[in-house]
C-alpha cells in the first residue's frame, strides 16, 4: 500500500515537473549547467524521497490511532488516567525538545568554526606568509596557529557531546521516575476501581 502510493506521489511529480518543461521557450535553460544538475537531483530523489514521506504518514498515522485507542481505554478506566498521562509525559517531552534544540544550536555553532578553520587552511597561508618575509617562519607560524584552531574546535566539540550526555541521562532517569510512579498509580487506580472500597477494609470481627 505504501509503495503504490508513492510511486503515485512520484508520477505525480513527474507529470507536473514534464507539464512545466514542455512550457519552457528558451533551449537555453536546458544548456545550463546548475538546471541540469537540479532536474538530475529532483529525479535521483522521485525513488526514495516519496517513499520516506509516506512511511513516515504511515508511521504518525499509526501512532496517532495507537495513543487515541490508549486514551481510549485509559478513559474507560477512569477519568483521571488520561489527565495523569498527560501530566506525567508532557515535562519530559518539553525538556526533550529543549535540550535537543540546545544541542543542534551548538552543533551550529560548531559548524561555523569549523568552516572557519577550513577558509583558514586555504586562505591562511598567504596571510600568513604575507606578515612574514622569512623564508620557513610563515610556515611555522601557520601549522601552530592551524594546529590551535583544530584543538579548540575539538574540545568545543567533547564538550558540547559530554554536556549533551549529561543531559540525556537526566532526561532518561526522569522520565523513568516517572513512568515508575505513573505505572503505579495506574495499577492503583484500576485496583480501586475493580476491588471497590471493601477492599482496603478490613472486616470487624
Amino acid at each position: 500500500m505504501q509503495i503504490i502510493i508513492a510511486e503515485q506521489f512520484s508520477i505525480n511529480i513527474i507529470t507536473q515537473l514534464a507539464n512545466k518543461l514542455t512550457k519552457v521557450k528558451n533551449l537555453n535553460f536546458f544548456e545550463n549547467k546548475d538546471h541540469t544538475i537540479k532536474l538530475n537531483a529532483i529525479h535521483n530523489g522521485l525513488y526514495i524521497r516519496p517513499l520516506n514521506y509516506v512511511s513516515n504518514l504511515f508511521f504518525n498515522l499509526r501512532s496517532i490511532i495507537g495513543l487515541v485507542s490508549l486514551f481510549g481505554i485509559l478513559f474507560s478506566i477512569s477519568i483521571y488516567l488520561p489527565f495523569i498521562m498527560i501530566f506525567a509525559t508532557m515535562p519530559c517531552i518539553l525538556i526533550s525538545n529543549h535540550i535537543a534544540k540546545k544541542h543542534s544550536a551548538s552543533i551550529d555553532k560548531l559548524q561555523d568554526k569549523k568552516e572557519s578553520m577550513q577558509n583558514y587552511l586555504y586562505s591562511g597561508l598567504d596571510n600568513q606568509k604575507n606578515k612574514d618575509n622569512l623564508l620557513f617562519n610563515f610556515m611555522l607560524n601557520f601549522h601552530h596557529k592551524f594546529i590551535e584552531n583544530k584543538e579548540l574546535y575539538l574540545n568545543n566539540f567533547v564538550k558540547v557531546a559530554q554536556k549533551n550526555l549529561i543531559f540525556t541521562i537526566y532526561t532518561d532517569v526522569l522520565t523513568t521516575i516517572l513512568s515508575i510512579a505513573l505505572f503505579f498509580l495506574m495499577v492503583f487506580i484500576i485496583l480501586s476501581k475493580s476491588c471497590g472500597s471493601n477492599c482496603w477494609i478490613y472486616p470487624s470481627i
